[in-house]
């Protein structure tokens, strides 16, 4: 599965990122795969670790990081023999 981020780049393992974040803030970090099968989005941040399931060609699914730390841990990787792009934004969110 090649994934693409906010930078625009492409990798065949997924995506694998450490992005920096204004301490204390609330962000949304959103996801979305187009392709066939599906990817797994999982958000680190402090002690949370948030995982959900990402559709190829569904709806994008959005997970949720309140007083953020200065750097959150972003995984996608495929489920099974899922193939296609997957990509993330991350958006400044106010609760």
């Amino acid at each position: 599965m090649a994934a693409t981020g906010p930078d625009g780049g492409r990798g065949a393992e997924g995506i694998h990122t450490q992005p920096l974040l204004t301490p204390g803030k609330s962000y949304e970090v959103s996801f979305a795969c187009a392709g066939s099968g599906a990817a797994e989005a999982t958000v680190q941040s402090k002690a949370a670790t948030e995982v959900k399931k990402v559709e190829c060609g569904g709806a994008p699914v959005h997970l949720r990081v309140h007083d953020a730390p200065s750097r959150v841990t972003i995984d996608v990787t495929a489920v099974g023999k899922a193939s296609g792009m997957a990509a993330y934004r991350i958006a400044e969110f106010t609760p």
